[in-house]
């Protein structure tokens, strides 16, 4: 499997999880890489760090869920 599609596999689990507790060693396990690997490839591949990644996919989710009139207290 190529590090792309990898990669858009773990995009999908961060998505999934969202609301979670993500930690970067597990991240890196999904991706068979070393931590440092893991960060460096994907800021690379996404454009920015993995931590600030979620921040902002949290930050814009919340957004959604607030202007389609949903209550942020199910999110999970």
């Amino acid at each position: 499997m190529s590090t792309l599609s990898t990669f858009n596999e773990l995009i999908n689990y961060i998505e999934e999880n969202l609301f979670s507790q993500l930690n970067v060693t597990e991240l890196a396990k999904r991706t068979k890489l070393s931590v440092y690997e893991f960060r460096r490839i994907f800021s690379f591949v996404v454009g920015f760090p993995v931590y600030e990644y979620v921040r902002k996919r949290r930050f814009s989710r919340c957004i959604e869920l607030l202007l389609n009139g949903e209550s942020l207290s199910n999110v999970s």
